[in-house]
C-alpha cells in the first residue's frame, strides 16, 4: 500500500466517522415525537408520571 493510498484511506475513514456520528440523533427523535405522535410515547410518559402527585 503506498502513502497515497494510506493517506486516502484514512480520510475516507474519517468522512465515514462524521457523517456517522455528527447527526443529532437525539434532536431526530425529538423531532420524529413531535410529527408522528407515536401512542407509545405518550404511554411511556403517562407511565412515568404516573406516581408522582
Amino acid at each position: 500500500m503506498t502513502t497515497n493510498e494510506r493517506v486516502l484511506l484514512a480520510i475516507a475513514v474519517v468522512l465515514i466517522d462524521l457523517t456517522l456520528f455528527v447527526l443529532p440523533l437525539t434532536g431526530l427523535f425529538a423531532a420524529y415525537v413531535l410529527l408522528a405522535r407515536p401512542p407509545w410515547f405518550f404511554a411511556w410518559v403517562k407511565q412515568l408520571y404516573e406516581g408522582q402527585s
